[in-house]
């Protein structure tokens, strides 16, 4: 048995659709439907969207192809028959599959966000949207952000990384997910100093996020029945 990457519910390979990163990142819907399920915490312990740009970054880097069941592959408009091929053939890397742009992912969260939030997420930036100027656009290494800001390791050239600002820093920091070990490293556009996480960091945040809510979760269920 292997699992649905979208709801995580187990799923044999010929009962699901394999679809690539850019199919599923990129949807509006894809977003709508993990902000409020999997990731529905995200909205109640950082409702200004700081860490936001982290999950983009890290739902945009999937290299492989997305193993998705009947329910969730509603949610997508896709060729059907093959996905369904290379779903009974196990290809876990179907034709178009890899990595893309962050700006295309980031516009369909962000927008997602701005709808259930009522709010511009802080930490997306995009060209010509409504996002405030003092937003951080997600962003790939350069020669200016060479080095983590919390693990100082080296970052690679095309390594995606995400920017954080003191806020959404203090955040993480409280839940065990991020360390700074260092002073900002950047500025973004507005002049506002921003923390650098790199792709292992970003990944090490959003665990810790996910085991704080849960931890909360079974500790509310546990004092309601006692």
């Amino acid at each position: 048995m292997s699992v649905c990457d979208i709801c995580n519910k187990q799923i044999d390979w010929s009962d699901g659709y394999v679809l690539t990163t850019k199919q599923v990142a990129t949807s509006e819907a894809y977003w709508k439907h993990t902000l409020k399920g999997p990731w529905s915490y995200m909205r109640s312990m950082d409702p200004d969207g700081d860490t936001l740009a982290m999950l983009v970054e890290q739902q945009a880097g999937q290299s492989s192809g997305w193993l998705t069941c009947e329910e969730c592959s509603r949610l997508f408009t896709f060729d059907r028959v093959a996905a369904k091929r290379y779903a009974r053939e196990r290809r876990s890397s179907p034709p178009g599959a890899g990595p893309v742009s962050t700006d295309s992912v980031a516009r369909a969260a962000a927008t997602v966000w701005k709808t259930l939030c009522g709010k511009w997420p802080s930490s997306i930036q995009i060209t010509g949207s409504q996002a405030p100027s003092s937003a951080s656009p997600a962003v790939k290494s350069s020669a200016t952000t060479n080095k983590c800001d919390f693990c100082g390791r080296m970052l690679g050239a095309n390594e995606q990384i995400a920017m954080l600002d003191e806020s959404g820093l203090q955040k993480m920091e409280a839940i065990g997910g991020l360390r700074r070990s260092r002073p900002a490293s950047v500025r973004d556009p507005a002049g506002k100093l921003r923390w650098i996480a790199c792709s292992r960091c970003m990944d090490a945040a959003t665990r810790a996020a996910k085991t704080v809510l849960e931890t909360r979760t079974i500790r509310k269920w546990w004092q309601f029945w006692k």
